[in-house]
């Protein structure tokens, strides 16, 4: 439904705050806002919207939302059938609220590794860097892997303890004995 929203989660788990970020073949549609890093010259478009985000004239399903159950459209728009591909599916689809990728070419090169391990950690918050530095201590080839650009989980944005230690203090101690 096209109602404004607020972010209402952290990280990946934000189901509302999809954005195009960067324009034309390298644009990168339906990101979440809650995971980009902020930076000079970030471009960030609102998307699911028309004409504007301002005056979102799809927002008047909002009004119908309470009626129309999952999926009304399949029991709904079934005569004529050929009207389904032609029509109803790309109303519907474009109604639908995610970004529209590019066409062009890729203009971005990607490189790939192959990495081995003994122990993969899925995770960099305290519990995750606690596990690879006893892993780590006792001899095993560590990959730490996590989604967020810095390692600290929920540490990063609250005011906690460890060891009798400041929780930056104490991370920037465990950062330097796992590099």
């Amino acid at each position: 439904h096209h109602r404004r929203r607020g972010i209402m989660g952290f990280g990946v788990e934000e189901p509302n705050a999809l954005v195009t970020i960067g324009n034309g073949a390298a644009a990168e549609p339906n990101t979440r806002a809650t995971m980009v890093e902020l930076a000079e010259g970030l471009e960030a478009t609102s998307q699911n919207r028309w004409p504007t985000l301002s005056l979102d004239l799809q927002a008047v399903n909002g009004l119908a939302g309470r009626f129309l159950g999952a999926g009304f459209y399949y029991k709904t728009f079934k005569w004529p059938p050929a009207a389904w591909t032609g029509l109803y599916e790309k109303v519907i689809r474009h109604a639908a609220g995610l970004g529209r990728a590019s066409h062009a070419a890729d203009p971005d090169r990607y490189d790939k590794s192959f990495a081995f391990c003994d122990v993969l950690v899925v995770g960099g918050g305290p519990a995750g860097l606690m596990a690879a530095l006893v892993a780590g201590r006792a001899g095993a080839r560590v990959t730490l892997a996590d989604e967020m650009p810095a390692l600290g989980g929920r540490l990063r944005h609250e005011d906690r303890r460890i060891d009798g230690r400041g929780a930056m203090l104490w991370l920037g101690e465990i950062e330097r004995e796992l590099a």
